[in-house]
């Protein structure tokens, strides 16, 4: 009997054009919304240690004089509950509120005509990455992983590290863009962090996943960086095509690489919209990961028979979960199909992107509805967090 895999359909198909819940506004409406989710979360936490703090922040006049004074403090509340809740089954309610406040200063509009509007939002956003930087590289180089456990953590955006009993590997590992100057401060983190890894997939050339500064980096201490090929084009002729210190994979249809230091992959063919969109299923100790890039091609679905077994899912939170899976489910061939054993969004809140594009954790909520009803376990991380397989537990 064929087995047709309904999930890889539900959370591949590109998501159909929506309405963003983040439209341009002034940062005086975003601070009075954002007040609202703080005085929401008082009343359906009260015995939680952060209300003093979100009581405190409600009747500070100061924040209604200034219109961007509300951005570090809510920033703060937010990430010190996300601190003390950690990744886990008995959090989800609280996790969810605070994501959802974290939301509000990371969509100021950063383009907008406020006086230092840009250079408060920049300052706010390198500090959010520069702390989430400081906790991986310390975390991730003193995890020792187990036979038969993954150590999952998310950098920012779709820039994942993966730690096995034995391999340490990423994918589309970038300092935040957005940030002017201001990167600057998240190199010495960063340089840390990649220390630990391998060798680096990237999905494809878009500079939310593939920044010099971090591939360069990689690079130098002789570790690869596996990239998809650049179509050659007589217009705009790519200089990164010659460039000899990447290894470029690129497949006109599934084929096992030879891999690298143990290390095996598939590359997937896929596309966003013309780019070329490398999905990257990876084994290390035995256990398969699968990250989709910003993939929008439905024709990966014929290749999914050949994966076997894939144990973590890495997707972008953008994709959708249609409404009639089942039609969805037609659509792909093959079998002996098996369903990922856990989900992991990604992209949310990727800063080079206008507010309306800067997917947030509330439509990540929205667009995976009741996530009990997922025939697996998902996960929705902030910057620096992590989470173990198959435990589903946190990384501490």
């Amino acid at each position: 009997m064929k087995k047709l895999l309904l999930v890889f359909c539900l959370l591949f198909v590109f998501a159909e054009a929506h309405v963003s819940n983040w439209p341009l506004r002034p940062s005086t409406d975003l601070r009075d919304d954002a007040m609202k989710q703080i005085k929401a979360f008082t009343e359906n936490f009260p015995q939680d240690a952060a209300v003093t703090r979100a009581k405190e922040i409600l009747a500070d006049e100061t924040l209604q004089k200034d219109m961007h004074a509300w951005m570090r403090p809510t920033m703060d509340l937010a990430l010190d509950i996300l601190d003390r809740h950690p990744v886990s089954p008995d959090n989800e309610a609280i996790r969810k509120a605070a994501l959802i406040i974290l939301d509000y200063p990371i969509h100021v509009n950063n383009k907008a005509d406020e006086p230092d509007v840009n250079e408060k939002w920049q300052s706010l956003i390198a500090y959010y990455q520069q702390r989430a930087l400081k906790k991986l590289a310390e975390t991730v180089k003193k995890t020792e992983v187990p036979a038969g456990k993954l150590a999952i953590w998310k950098v920012y955006n779709m820039g994942y590290i993966i730690k096995s009993e034995h391999h340490c590997i990423a994918w589309d590992i970038v300092r935040t863009n957005g940030l002017g100057q201001h990167v600057n401060e998240l190199n010495e983190p960063m340089a840390e962090l990649l220390k630990q890894i391998e060798c680096m997939f990237v999905s494809h050339w878009h500079g939310d996943h593939l920044q010099m500064w971090c591939a360069w980096r990689i690079l130098k201490d002789g570790k690869p960086v596996f990239v998809p090929d650049i179509p050659p084009r007589k217009e705009a002729p790519s200089p990164n095509r010659e460039d000899k210190r990447f290894t470029y994979v690129w497949e006109s249809k599934e084929v096992p690489a030879e891999g690298y230091n143990g290390i095996t992959f598939k590359c997937i063919p896929g596309h966003q919209v013309q780019l070329l969109c490398s999905l990257f299923s990876v084994t290390i100790d035995g256990l398969t990961i699968l990250q989709t890039g910003d993939n929008q091609d439905k024709t990966v679905f014929d290749h999914f028979a050949e994966l076997g077994r894939v144990d973590v899912l890495i997707g972008t939170c953008w994709t959708s979960i249609p409404r009639n899976g089942l039609e969805v489910a037609k659509s792909c061939k093959g079998e002996g199909i098996e369903r990922p054993q856990f989900y992991i969004t990604g992209h949310e809140n990727e800063m080079g992107h206008p507010p309306t594009n800067r997917e947030s954790f509330k439509e990540t909520y929205m667009r995976l509805g009741d996530r009990s009803k997922l025939p697996m376990p998902s996960f929705i991380l902030n910057v620096g967090e992590g989470v173990w397989y198959p435990d589903g537990k946190a990384i501490q």
